[in-house]
């Protein structure tokens, strides 16, 4: 039985987080306090899966512009946080009790009650906010959002390695299964196969499956699969996500049934053609805004959509690759579009290309990743110059 391909990685990557405390000092931050669990993931470098599902029973990392970091665990999973987390502070609080006020005393015991406190504004619920303020009414408060996502924007050496390896694992999943595949599958079959094949290749579960036949390409990438059967004629779109050790994969691989038209062969070459020009203007030092503008300004490629978003601990995670709205919300999201391109990001570069007078959309992407002298692409386990074809 083959081993899944990313059977060698047995342990969360190393990141760098460490480079947090250095933008707390920047800002003239004393500490910034991580909710959400791709960030608790990203800087204790323990990944709890059950923060999900569970929304009141939060975990959280109280980093130190100076000094050791602080993890924060319900009591129930301090053992577990010992065993995988890189911080060696570890504090339990009861399942019956209020995560934030031993937040607040952890704070206090710091030093920081009248500090400069960053939070995740953008995870942080308004009721853990007004309950902490309440504990520390002298403490200033500011958004550490961006800080955080600026820091999980450029990975470490571990970290490529091991997303390029669960991208690959997606990948080899989409391949298998396409070989299985024949005229009269139907969508949500197709789906299922792909779910249990991405759990066999070595991913923890999925996020999301999409699977598109025919004219209900038109629909959107996120249409729900059903007992629409695959026929002669019919390109498909099939887009999955899976998570291995908390970091996300994204693919999306299309297939065609039967030999492809003239028409078909033209608009797939067209937009593999507008995906490596997309690959191409990735750059270091153009700002992800910018990337976007020059992809639209090409002539040729009307009815292409050009998108671009970082990959990691989340799906679209920044920088995104889209416009920038100068009185657009304040998130990292909209912010992200004006940040540089930096080495070792790790970029989605995605495209899709409307055909209404064929009736079919088209959808495909490539993860890439930036180096000093372009980008490089990372999913290479099928050759996409053509479209898969399903006999």
């Amino acid at each position: 039985m083959d081993q899944p391909v990313v059977s060698k990685f047995n342990k969360f990557p190393r990141t760098r987080w460490q480079q947090i405390t250095q933008m707390l000092q920047e800002q003239h931050l004393d500490v910034l306090v991580a909710v959400s669990p791709e960030n608790v993931a990203y800087t204790s470098g323990h990944s709890e899966d059950t923060l999900h599902i569970l929304r009141d029973r939060i975990s959280a990392t109280i980093i130190p512009a100076d000094g050791d970091p602080i993890y924060l665990v319900v009591s129930m999973l301090e053992n577990q946080a010992r065993l995988y987390s890189w911080i060696k502070d570890v504090r339990g609080y009861k399942h019956d009790g209020s995560p934030i006020k031993v937040m607040a005393d952890i704070l206090e015991e710091r030093g920081f009650t009248g500090g400069n406190i960053a939070l995740e504004k953008e995870y942080f619920t308004a009721g853990y906010y007004e309950e902490l303020c309440g504990y520390l009414p002298k403490a200033h408060y500011a958004d550490g959002s961006t800080i955080l996502a600026k820091a999980r924007a450029v990975k470490s050496e571990d970290e490529i390695a091991f997303i390029e390896a669960a991208e690959k694992a997606n990948e080899t999943a989409h391949l298998k299964v396409y070989r299985t595949l024949r005229p009269g599958d139907t969508e949500i079959a197709i789906a299922r196969r792909l779910l249990a094949q991405n759990l066999l290749e070595g991913a923890d579960f999925t996020n999301h499956v999409t699977v598109n036949a025919g004219k209900n390409t038109t629909i959107g990438l996120r249409y729900i699969p059903d007992e629409t059967p695959i026929r002669p004629g019919d390109v498909v779109t099939i887009d999955t996500g899976c998570k291995y050790a908390g970091y996300t994969t994204d693919m999306s691989r299309p297939v065609v049934v039967g030999k492809p038209n003239e028409r078909q062969q033209s608009m797939w070459r067209k937009l593999w053609e507008a995906n490596r020009k997309a690959v191409e203007a990735t750059r270091a030092g153009v700002r992800a805004s910018e990337m976007y503008a020059h992809l639209r300004r090409m002539k040729d490629y009307e009815n292409v959509w050009f998108y671009a978003h970082g990959l990691g601990l989340f799906v679209h995670e920044p920088p995104l690759c889209t416009p920038y709205f100068e009185h657009g919300m304040r998130t990292t999201s909209n912010l992200s579009a004006n940040w540089e391109i930096q080495p070792n990001m790790l970029l989605m570069v995605e495209n899709s290309l409307r055909d209404p007078a064929g009736g079919q959309n088209y959808h495909f992407e490539d993860l890439v990743l930036v180096t000093e002298n372009g980008a490089r692409i990372l999913s290479t386990v099928m050759d996409t110059r053509e479209m898969f074809v399903v006999e």
